[in-house]
């Protein structure tokens, strides 16, 4: 297999994960729903905690600095800082990624492969890894959420007290949720890598016959 196939495949493999969890983890209207099912407002009366929320999302994109809004004690500030540097290197390998994809793509097409198979193969693997880590998710959750935060993480910096804001205001069970909806986005992403090889060669097949 050439070289250009092989980047392709390993581009695109790449790219569903954190492409999803990016557009999940940003969206804003993904927050009340969950905010309403685990009663957050009423652990807060005093703040808007939709507000506050997008106000932290901007933060994340390191849009502003972080809201004063509800009292974070200098533990919850520093996770904080700590959540905003993984968020900012996910939206640099997102856009980095989205741009090599991109151009593989177009160079691809001049120089006259086929992109199909390597998008399905792409597709394929991808949905395999989503699919195994959200079962893995799902049986294993609390040795899942561990090895997250022991991955990006200093040790000991992401554990508090049931009392503290911070838990109370994105309690565990949110970012099961999530990790749900980022996965199932994911593997949306993979299937239409997969569902591509088709609808590409159809597409082309129309153009051979006009």
């Amino acid at each position: 297999m050439k070289l250009l196939p092989v980047l392709l495949i390993l581009f695109f493999s790449l790219l569903p994960l954190p492409l999803a969890a990016y557009a999940t983890i940003f969206n804003p209207h993904n927050y009340p729903p969950l905010f309403e099912n685990y009663g957050i407002q009423e652990r807060f009366p005093q703040a808007n905690v939709i507000a506050y929320n997008e106000e932290v999302l901007d933060y994340l994109k390191g849009n502003n600095p972080y809201p004063s809004l509800l009292p974070l004690n200098d533990r919850e500030l520093q996770h904080m800082r700590d959540v905003q540097r993984v968020m900012s290197r996910l939206i640099f390998f997102v856009n980095s990624l989205l741009l090599v994809c991109l151009l593989s793509v177009i160079l691809a097409i001049r120089k006259k492969q086929d992109i199909r198979r390597p998008l399905f193969i792409a597709g394929i693997i991808n949905l395999s890894f989503c699919l195994v880590l959200l079962l893995a998710m799902i049986f294993f959750f609390d040795a899942s959420f561990t090895l997250f935060h022991l991955l990006f993480f200093d040790a000991g910096t992401w554990v508090f007290p049931a009392g503290d804001v911070i838990v109370n205001l994105y309690p565990q069970g949110l970012f099961f949720d999530m990790g749900v909806s980022i996965f199932l986005l994911a593997i949306f992403f993979s299937l239409v890598l997969v569902a591509g090889k088709a609808y590409i060669r159809k597409g082309t097949k129309q153009r051979h016959e006009n």
